[in-house]
């Protein structure tokens, strides 16, 4: 399954909906609910929920994440490192994505990529400093 959707393919999408449908979606939080249905440990129904709120914003880094997250847990690790990317270009502090892209890269060997994202981690003055010492810890082991 490919979850890499453009930004123009969303907006056509998004533009097929009626003003009745996208409220819908705006009041149903759909992040929120994403969130809870990983935590109950239904990533398919997170990647759902979150693909749906990229419809009303297809440039939120969170609604991305979420879709790394779900993809992670579907084992789809090339569409998560995707989602995780495309996250951070849309908001290069949000620094979440940071994590799991270090994490994804030191887990396939590529060291070098890993200290990369852990160095952008570094610069961040939100990311809680025992986060950063399990990356660094993560990236090194």
């Amino acid at each position: 399954m490919n979850v890499a959707i453009g930004h123009n393919e969303l907006v056509r999408l998004r533009d097929t909906l009626s003003a009745e449908a996208l409220a819908e979606l705006r009041d149903s939080r759909l992040l929120d609910r994403a969130r809870e249905a990983l935590r109950m440990h239904d990533a398919p129904r997170a990647l759902s929920l979150a693909q749906a709120a990229l419809l009303l914003d297809a440039d939120d880094a969170r609604a991305l994440y979420l879709i790394g997250m779900a993809c992670l847990r579907m084992g789809q690790r090339a569409d998560a490192l995707a989602a995780f990317e495309r996250a951070l270009l849309e908001d290069p502090h949000y620094w979440v994505s940071a994590v799991e892209l270090a994490k994804l890269h030191a887990e396939a060997g590529d060291v070098a990529t890993a200290r990369g994202y852990l160095a952008l981690l570094t610069g961040e003055p939100d990311v809680p400093c025992d986060v950063l010492h399990a990356v660094a810890k993560y990236v090194t082991s």
